[in-house]
């Protein structure tokens, strides 16, 4: 039996006023669901906001995200992160982020023509991100993600989209208003 785990490791520079970081991530994933080993890396209550589009991002309430687990279902998750944080003024900051996310074990499912369907592949995510202080404690946020799907996103489509291909992408953008004291 393997023991289910998480490595995250962050390596940054600083360059002024801007900041360059690679994440790494790798959360183990259950390899046979019919067997008596869960072998996928289980947390309670983590927040995660490293993905705009697949985690619950930066701004979003309870009910409008994937998942807040670093980890998809008990496949686990890998993902391989580049981000560039630029500090514009003492009042404006700005990101961008580019990451390639795929899952330990393979989403194994059967399409809508009976065909076996297996793939590990998430996508490629794009973000960026605008933060801007109103007042003292008072910010103003927006940010913006866009998944290109790769075939294992086909696994959460329904009817006949479920064809062993990834049909839709996905756009998330959000913002607000935060008060600190």
């Amino acid at each position: 039996m393997l023991v289910p785990y998480l490595l995250h490791a962050d390596v940054g520079y600083k360059m002024g006023k801007a900041k360059l970081t690679y994440t790494f991530w790798y959360a183990s994933g259950d390899d046979d669901p019919n067997d008596n080993d869960f072998d996928a890396f289980l947390a309670v209550d983590v927040d995660r906001e490293d993905s705009q589009t697949i985690f619950e991002g930066n701004y979003v309430d309870d009910f409008t995200y994937f998942t807040e687990r670093p980890y998809i279902l008990d496949k686990g998750f890998i993902m391989n992160k580049l981000a560039l944080d630029y500090q514009w003024t003492d009042k404006l900051k700005v990101g961008t982020a580019a990451m390639y996310m795929m899952s330990a074990e393979d989403f194994e499912y059967i399409d809508a023509s009976g065909n076996r369907q297996s793939n590990d592949e998430i996508g490629f995510e794009m973000n960026a991100y605008a933060k801007y202080m109103l007042f003292k404690n008072v910010e103003f946020a927006i940010n913006a993600g866009y998944l290109f799907a790769d075939e294992a996103m086909d696994f959460f489509e329904i009817g006949d989209q479920r064809d062993g291909d990834a049909d839709e992408d996905i756009f998330v953008s959000s913002a607000r208003i935060r008060y600190r004291f």
